[in-house]
């Protein structure tokens, strides 16, 4: 009963961490012994935390009464296309698609910060209560920048495409399908790689080479990662504007409005893709 007991408040401490960022399916396995009676090791998910500790997750936590077709009835705290994916990968771990959080409360105006540019462009495309900010910030984006057939493209497949396991390569893959290869350059950046803090202060400061100026104004993909949320949402940087899927309109760069992003003290970028169009 004791060990019972124990194991129940490992599963809760890890489950209410900061940072659940990657998941492992492991099937039943069939143990034998020589000496010993042989026995059934039941199917389980593992869970990782970003600073490589481990647990055992409860598979009601994970994905509730699979029986159930939405996942209002169905109770889970994973997306069935995820499950799916993790039970069709035994023993691989997989990063959680970004996504996974959403800020229903709006930052109080005047928005805070040293420098608010003026005239906040619209944000098109809202996730409301759905996954999809990694391709609903970028379309958005991208409907600011006047590219309205990708923008309109990209939005058709937010919902089919947003809760695969590697959402950010499943929009790479569907850019690289309409934009010509001659015209699209995609840069990728592991977790930590991309410094948006240094870019937000060269900004406002406008110490940077006209060159410099051009690539941030590029569309970025950022998964972010706070102090409290974990790495869950996504948002894409451009210029000096953060294009959040939450939002009627964009937020200007700021350190503070990024913690916003985050719902509490922005960490880093977990991963984060530039996309470079030359139509010149």
């Amino acid at each position: 009963m004791q060990e019972f007991e124990d194991m129940t408040k490992r599963e809760c401490r890890f489950q209410t961490q900061d940072h659940v960022v990657w998941m492992c399916y492991w099937p039943a396995k069939r143990i034998k012994h020589k000496d010993k009676n042989s026995y059934t090791k039941a199917a389980c998910f593992e869970g990782m935390l970003d600073n490589g500790k481990t647990e055992m997750l409860n598979d009601e936590w994970v994905q509730g009464d699979p029986k159930q077709k939405t996942r209002a009835l169905r109770g889970g705290m994973v997306e069935q296309s995820v499950v799916e994916f993790l039970k069709h990968n035994p023993g691989k771990r997989f990063r959680l698609p970004a996504g996974d959080s959403i800020n229903l409360a709006p930052p109080a105006e005047p928005l805070p910060g040293r420098w608010v540019p003026s005239a906040r462009p619209a944000v098109t495309c809202q996730q409301d209560k759905l996954r999809t900010c990694v391709f609903s910030s970028f379309a958005s984006c991208c409907h600011c920048k006047k590219m309205s057939h990708l923008a309109k493209l990209v939005e058709t497949q937010a919902h089919s495409k947003s809760m695969s396991v590697l959402n950010l390569d499943a929009l790479e893959q569907v850019v690289r399908k309409i934009v010509p290869k001659d015209f699209l350059k995609v840069k990728r950046y592991a977790r930590g790689t991309f410094d948006v803090n240094n870019e937000i202060n060269s900004y406002q400061d406008r110490k940077l080479q006209l060159r410099d100026l051009e690539e941030m104004d590029h569309p970025t993909v950022v998964v972010l990662e706070g102090t409290e949320a974990g790495c869950y949402h996504a948002a894409t940087v451009s210029g000096s504007w953060i294009f959040d899927s939450n939002l009627p309109s964009a937020l200007p760069r700021t350190m503070d409005l990024l913690n916003w992003c985050c719902m509490g003290k922005y960490k880093c970028v977990a991963e984060a893709r530039k996309f470079f169009f030359n139509y010149h």
